[in-house]
């Protein structure tokens, strides 16, 4: 039997109450970017990898990656 929209509320506010430290320690976890080797919050990842900065390097390690492997761009006018 599903949930009314009120159960389901109350529910996930309950469930957050009893795993909010556990929530709160998840995101604090500092990893390392894959892309540019930068240490940021486990939570804030995907965010960092859209920044200009990250995405500059995923660029040259494209770029230099192609060129290794042989792979040609060829740019129309």
């Amino acid at each position: 039997m599903p949930m009314t929209l009120e159960e389901r509320q109350e529910y996930n506010k309950q469930y957050y109450q009893t795993n909010k430290q556990k929530a709160l320690q998840k995101a604090s976890i500092r990893v390392r970017c894959v892309c540019c080797d930068r240490i940021v919050s486990k939570n804030r990842l995907l965010a960092h990898m859209k920044t200009n900065l990250c995405l500059r390097t995923q660029n040259n390690e494209n770029y230099i990656n192609d060129r290794l492997n042989g792979v040609t761009i060829v740019k129309e006018e």
